[in-house]
């Protein structure tokens, strides 16, 4: 688990126009709250996690939110938050990456887990838990 945590790797970077100082318990700079949710989540849990760690699909590099370890299976899994689904144009990069990760062989559920959230229905911390539970302790 060490070996996998300290694995080097350039992290995603921030444009001058981003402004979140969203910081999480690890002391981790995150795009957004939810994804400060997650991260705790994760951290209180002592699930091993990596965040925005590049992974090449298909040819492309992709930084999923976070990669994650099941330390008793040693099985990762790529967790995405998908915090915008109110607007259509991320609805819309939404369903293109679903789509590319399922055509890849990177299936929901089994290799790919993933939070929703958009403007009317917030990220439930009830459904990070129970992901935890049931995927990753």
């Amino acid at each position: 688990v060490q070996d996998w945590l300290n694995e080097s790797y350039d992290p995603g970077s921030f444009r001058p126009e981003d402004s979140s100082s969203y910081f999480t318990d690890r002391g981790e700079r995150v795009r957004s709250k939810s994804e400060v949710i997650i991260a705790n989540a994760l951290f209180h849990a002592g699930i091993p996690y990596k965040y925005e760690y590049p992974h090449v699909i298909g040819g492309k590099t992709f930084r999923p939110d976070f990669t994650v370890l099941n330390v008793r299976t040693r099985r990762e899994f790529i967790l995405e938050h998908f915090g915008m689904l109110g607007d259509p144009d991320y609805l819309n990069r939404f369903q293109s990456k679903m789509d590319f990760y399922i055509l890849n062989g990177i299936m929901p559920g089994r290799d790919l887990l993933f939070t929703l959230e958009s403007s009317s229905h917030t990220l439930d911390t009830r459904v990070v838990t129970r992901l935890i539970e049931e995927y990753l302790l």
